[in-house]
């Protein structure tokens, strides 16, 4: 009965080091699918930003050299712009609109109408732009 039994504890403990190495693949294989994850979706929109963001200096220095605004007046801008929606939270957000066709509320995220399929007519010229 000995022997059974250490047959069966060492066939169990090959067993058990066969799962933990297949653990052990497995999480090798979901950290270099996140990595692989990151690198093709996240990084991207990073140099996105990073070149907006240079983009937004280049202007803003044009202007000031074109006009007396200071740094000043951007942040008061800034400010005035976020608070547009009654919310201090560094984002401009649009408020809804009625739709011209069937008088819904209108998202301006999609500056459509999701119900009747109106395009919204007025705004600014950002929001005429839409993404690539």
């Amino acid at each position: 009965m000995d022997m059974i039994n250490l047959l069966w504890d060492a066939t169990q403990q090959m067993q058990i080091q066969e799962a933990l190495g297949a653990a052990k693949d497995a999480k090798l294989e979901a950290q270099i699918t996140a990595q692989q994850t990151v690198d093709q979706t996240y990084l991207p929109y990073v140099k996105q930003l990073e070149k907006l963001g240079l983009v937004c200096q280049a202007m803003w220095s044009l202007i000031q050299e074109k006009t007396d605004l200071t740094d000043a007046d951007l942040l008061n801008r800034i400010t005035e712009l976020d608070l547009k929606d009654g919310v201090l939270d560094g984002k401009y957000t649009k408020p809804p609109v009625d739709c011209p066709k069937c008088g819904s509320k209108m998202s301006r995220k999609f500056n459509r109408c999701l119900f009747c399929g109106q395009a919204c007519t007025d705004g600014s010229a950002f929001d005429t732009v839409s993404p690539s």
